[in-house]
């Protein structure tokens, strides 16, 4: 006795509106989303493919985000965050929560960090919940920190630090500071703000002084 099978198809329209992206090819996205049982033009290759950027993206971020890290380590922490196993998992129990409770019952936090704002709200909605929440962690840190910067100059500082030059460090407009002043931060591990910690690094390398006020034995 075999069982039927009922397949529901989520019209492309839908799609792009829970997501909040439009697809230029409709094709495309057609064959991403069939899997190999239901037509000969399926989505393994694409998956080969999507598998392969998703190693690339996470290697990436990994690499300038946790500099101190080994290969074998990077390694390991990559095929963590990518496992399917626990991609798996993760999704299981969010949508478990969406179907007893509903998707308002879900709510999709961001930090104090700013680099995953974009990402996470298009989650948020494309799950269909309402529920997007910043919580501003950095009270005792980051808030100070931009009304200090704010008093003091108007606007937000950003440390020099080459970055604004194709050439870096070997810039002639560039100069290097005599003194970097870290303050119950540690650069090399947060890269906060869109500041890279190994950038402190460079400019110690090259002369520069610093000086670490923190209750915590760094790197630095």
């Amino acid at each position: 006795m075999s069982a039927q099978v009922t397949r529901v198809l989520l019209p492309a329209e839908e799609l792009e509106s829970r997501i909040g992206y439009q697809f230029k090819n409709k094709a495309l996205l057609k064959r991403a989303l069939t899997h190999r049982s239901f037509a000969s033009e399926h989505n393994e290759r694409l998956e080969f493919l999507g598998d392969s950027v998703l190693n690339c993206v996470i290697g990436h971020a990994l690499f300038l985000r946790d500099r101190h890290f080994t290969e074998g380590v990077l390694s390991r922490v990559r095929s963590n965050l990518v496992c399917e196993k626990a991609l798996d998992e993760i999704a299981g129990k969010i949508l478990a929560a969406k179907e007893e409770y509903g998707p308002e019952s879900v709510a999709f936090y961001s930090g104090t960090g700013r680099d995953i704002g974009q990402y996470i709200t298009r989650l948020c909605w494309g799950f269909n919940s309402p529920n997007f929440v910043f919580m501003m962690s950095g009270q005792s840190c980051y808030s100070p920190r931009v009304a200090g910067c704010f008093s003091a100059s108007g606007s937000f500082w950003v440390g020099d630090y080459a970055q604004q030059f194709p050439d870096r460090y070997d810039n002639p407009q560039w100069e290097r500071p005599d003194l970097i002043v870290i303050w119950g931060n540690n650069p090399v591990v947060s890269n906060s703000d869109g500041l890279y910690g190994h950038w402190v690094v460079d400019c110690m390398k090259r002369g520069t002084k610093a000086i670490v006020v923190d209750p915590r034995l760094t790197w630095l």
